[in-house]
């Protein structure tokens, strides 16, 4: 058997609402709450590590450098930290549920809002999805780039 040598990186997802913003934005933000729940709860794989940190950004809605339309940046953006980047081909991760109404799918947790709407996620937004792995330059840094008071 191979041995695996795990690649840490991050994954980076980037969401533009669909029309009518107004019904999709409350639709998409409900279901992103019960989805990050679900991500924080995926099981660590043994050999390919698990998800260790998930941030999620939110432009403001006032800010006009942001909106759903191509011409701005998009407003939604989220990054998640991965113990190897081959992660994201695992079983629990491939197979966890992009269906809107999430509540249909598992119980809900007090302080969780049903989305109320069948379908699925991708109804509702267009999401970009990158991912960068750690690369070894071989370089070391032996001691900080700068010293301590």
């Amino acid at each position: 058997m191979t041995e695996h040598k795990q690649t840490p990186g991050l994954f980076l997802i980037h969401c533009r609402l669909l029309p009518p913003y107004s019904e999709t934005a409350s639709q998409f933000l409900k279901w992103f709450k019960l989805h990050y729940r679900d991500i924080a709860s995926l099981p660590a794989d043994p050999i390919k590590g698990l998800i260790t940190h998930g941030v999620p950004y939110l432009a403001p809605d006032t800010d006009p450098k942001y909106g759903h339309d191509d011409s701005k940046m998009p407003p939604y953006y989220f990054t998640c930290m991965l113990t190897d980047c081959a992660y994201l081909g695992t079983g629990p991760y491939v197979q966890m549920s992009r269906r809107l109404d999430l509540e249909n799918t598992r119980e809900m947790v007090d302080g969780e809002v049903a989305v109320g709407k069948e379908g699925m996620v991708f109804d509702v937004v267009d999401a970009r999805f990158a991912v960068y792995e750690l690369v070894d330059t071989g370089d070391k840094i032996t001691s900080p780039p700068y010293q301590p008071t």
